[in-house]
């Protein structure tokens, strides 16, 4: 899991997960600001959540 030193923005788009090969999606994805939701970013070698308004 990656750390973010700062609170990010809505539109910003932040790695979690950088593996040689993902396989499978999670059920949830969750963040603590509020006004913000995650949407799962899937790609072949990993996973990164972007931040959007609410």
């Amino acid at each position: 899991m990656h750390r973010v030193p700062q609170e990010p923005d809505a539109g910003s788009t932040l790695p979690v997960l950088d593996v040689p090969r993902m396989r499978g999606r999670f059920g949830r994805v969750e963040v603590n600001p509020d006004g913000l939701r995650a949407v799962p970013v899937y790609t072949a070698d990993g996973l990164s959540v972007r931040l959007v308004k609410r």
